[in-house]
């Protein structure tokens, strides 16, 4: 059954994250030449120049291999700090890696943009993988990969990493391109250049099409169709009970829910899913 094939995904992934952090913790060596099974990310930046901005990009060179003295890709790009909170008030950094060309680490889809998560909050770094194998199992699309590192910068160990993808629009991200829409639920949003509220309060900034280039801007068509789109989406929600025709002409239920897949039905109605204490939301 599609259900046991399930159950076993997020046993494996699980106990392949426990692992990963029970090794981490007890085989630390002092930080150096760590060899506990988990692969190696070595980041080594132009005149071993600190990280400091999450505005500035600085070039660098990125070795990975399945250990610290392997090498499976080498590759020149650029390197710059992520995030808002994260970045800000954790002492342990999230960064955001772009290659000179594209790249395919682990096999994963090639591209040039990766993310280099800290998981500061989560020290059992098991919530983006649990939600990843999770997507993955009841077919969604546009699931990001993931691989738990060991991160070297300059050459000193800052501790273990999640590599994934930079979500994005693209052709091996979300493509949406054209017509469609990236926007993000953010606690940030009025940080970004063009952002919306609803009318119950939800805010959401603009990922595509991209606000910085002008591709969209306040009150043009682009912009008046989603905001009108979201206002007319929570008055349907809100009377779903009555009127649920209302809610499936705004939903195309059938990119995300298929009665055939017992796998999601069941998980669907019966577990709630973990989330991150201010996290975002990336919708499609």
């Amino acid at each position: 059954m599609r259900i046991s094939q399930y159950c076993l995904n997020v046993l494996l992934v699980l106990s392949s994250a426990i692992t990963v952090f029970m090794v981490v913790s007890c085989d630390n060596y002092g930080g150096k030449y760590l060899s506990n099974g988990v692969p190696v990310v070595e980041v080594s930046v132009a005149y071993n120049a600190p990280i400091e901005s999450k505005d500035v990009w600085l070039n660098c060179k990125v070795r990975i291999g399945e250990n610290y003295f392997d090498t499976t890709m080498v590759s020149d790009g650029k390197i710059r700090g992520r995030g808002n909170e994260a970045w800000r008030s954790y002492p342990k950094k999230p960064y955001r890696i772009k290659f000179t060309s594209k790249e395919s680490p682990f096999g994963f889809p090639e591209n040039k943009d990766w993310v280099l998560l800290a998981e500061y909050n989560d020290k059992s770094f098991l919530r983006l993988p649990f939600m990843c194998e999770v997507s993955k199992a009841v077919g969604l699309q546009y699931t990001v990969n993931y691989q738990h590192v060991n991160l070297y910068l300059n050459g000193e160990y800052q501790g273990l990493y999640i590599l994934t993808d930079q979500v994005k629009v693209g052709k091996n991200r979300v493509n949406v391109e054209g017509d469609g829409f990236l926007i993000e639920e953010d606690w940030y949003y009025d940080k970004e250049p063009l952002w919306f509220s609803t009318p119950n309060g939800f805010n959401f900034s603009f990922k595509y099409p991209d606000a910085d280039d002008g591709a969209i801007v306040s009150g043009d068509e682009n912009f008046i169709f989603i905001t009108n789109y979201f206002s007319e989406l929570e008055n349907a929600l809100s009377d779903i009970s009555q009127n649920p025709e209302l809610v499936y002409a705004k939903v195309d239920y059938s990119n995300f829910y298929n009665p055939q897949n017992e796998m999601f039905a069941s998980f669907g109605t019966k577990c709630t899913f973990p989330q991150n204490e201010k996290s975002s939301q990336s919708l499609i």
